[in-house]
């Protein structure tokens, strides 16, 4: 979809034959090529490099076989990262020194004996990621604590490579922007298509965003469950397309209703120290008023369901996590709640950056005239912030909302 080469190790040959034949009979499966050697696959690779042409290749390994053939050969990826699910050493993490069916027995035979195998290898795993980083590749921790596993195990300088929040999204969670999830409830694709026709009018300065929507149609199929969305928006952005979505099954273009949510990767609901609040830089990483916070505004804002969970991504006892689903039916009912809901989620994220001193944050805030601690207003005018967002969905859809069904003024108390 970047129009890159990947190369991904997995030790488990079925989850690599599902990649490879998901999405194969409309013409973009999710892998293209699959091999069972590094080596073919790093061949496979230059192949595709010489000609300029994008490709997925799977390779039957474990990460660190992967990595180590690149060390020995001095070859170096321009980015390297690490998706096992390092957090848990025993179901989410394979040791390199058996084969996928000999780790699966060991598990349940032997799990001390597993686990001491698991933290041999991401020792071995993590000084790989480092000395590739040393060597040129952009290096980062995907956020599943493996710099803390290998730590453990004595790799000092473990955290010399960076959560990939720090380095490419922290500026995104300032502004409240997220991934924002949809889910079409009558279980039919073309209303997903619908929705993905309506974000692109109304989202069309963000060429970014488009871009995505248009990709994700075309390369990444529908699979078992209902059919689903995803895509970063932020503070309004968010706000305005759940209206918009709730209209549009009002007025009949969307079949059933449409069940709006997030991810925990986010800016406003989370403590994570080793993930979403990774240095940050009023030293507020471990905080976790802010998912507790979050889960209690958008609960009073109307949420269909809320929750607070921890572990997601880097292991129970690392992180807090608040979620939070809304449901779209088409009333008008439905629209004040999805107004709620979906200003106070991203808007935690902004004043939880703000908060912490980040610029991009407060000059989002100073724009909307939000009270905060750090500035003088002590109230926010709901109502024409209400009346201001109708008016941007009718102004580049040609939809009109609802009318507010009440007054709002929000205080600072």
């Amino acid at each position: 979809m970047a129009g890159k080469i990947a190369i991904v190790a997995e030790v488990n040959e079925k989850a690599i034959d599902r990649m490879y034949n998901e999405g194969r009979e409309r013409g973009t499966p999710y892998l293209d090529i699959k091999t069972k050697t590094p080596e073919e696959a790093i061949r496979i690779a230059k192949e595709y490099a010489e000609k300029n042409e994008p490709v997925s290749i799977g390779v039957h390994c474990n990460a660190t076989h992967l990595l180590k053939y690149m060390v020995d050969n001095n070859i170096t990826p321009l980015v390297l990262t690490d998706q096992t699910s390092a957090h848990d050493m025993l179901y989410g993490y394979f040791p390199d020194n058996l084969t996928y069916e000999e780790a699966v027995e060991l598990r349940e035979k032997d799990p001390e004996t597993y686990q001491k195998y698991s933290y041999n290898t991401v020792k071995r795993h993590v000084k790989l990621m480092l000395e590739l980083q040393k060597r040129g590749s952009e290096t980062f921790d995907y956020g599943n604590n493996i710099r803390t596993q290998a730590y453990k195990m004595g790799v000092e300088n473990a955290y010399d490579f960076e959560g990939f929040v720090i380095k490419y999204i922290r500026g995104l969670f300032a502004v409240g922007k997220g991934p924002f999830r949809w889910v079409a409830l009558s279980n039919d694709p073309q209303d997903i298509k619908t929705t993905d026709h309506y974000a692109k009018i109304l989202f069309s300065d963000d060429q970014q965003l488009v871009n995505w929507i248009t990709l994700a149609d075309k390369y990444i199929p529908f699979e078992k469950g209902l059919p689903a969305r995803v895509f970063w928006a932020g503070f309004w952005g968010r706000t305005a397309f759940g209206m918009l979505i709730n209209k549009l099954i009002h007025d009949g273009k969307i079949k059933a209703p449409i069940i709006i949510g997030r991810d925990h990767l986010d800016g406003g609901s989370v403590a994570s120290p080793f993930r979403e609040t990774e240095g940050m830089k009023d030293g507020s990483d471990a905080i976790s008023d802010y998912p507790v916070l979050n889960l209690m505004g958008n609960a009073l804002s109307g949420a269909t369901w809320v929750s607070l969970h921890g572990g997601g991504g880097v292991g129970v006892g690392y992180s807090i996590h608040a979620g939070q689903v809304i449901l779209a039916d088409g009333t008008q009912l439905a629209q004040e709640k999805l107004f709620r809901v979906l200003f106070w989620d991203p808007l935690s994220a902004v004043l939880r950056h703000d908060a912490a001193g980040y610029e991009k944050a407060q000059e989002l805030v100073k724009q909307f005239k939000i009270p905060t601690e750090n500035n003088d207003i002590n109230s926010f005018d709901y109502l024409d912030f209400y009346n201001r967002t109708r008016q941007w969905v009718k102004e580049k859809t040609g939809i009109e909302l609802f009318e507010p069904m009440k007054e709002y003024t929000m205080k600072l108390l």
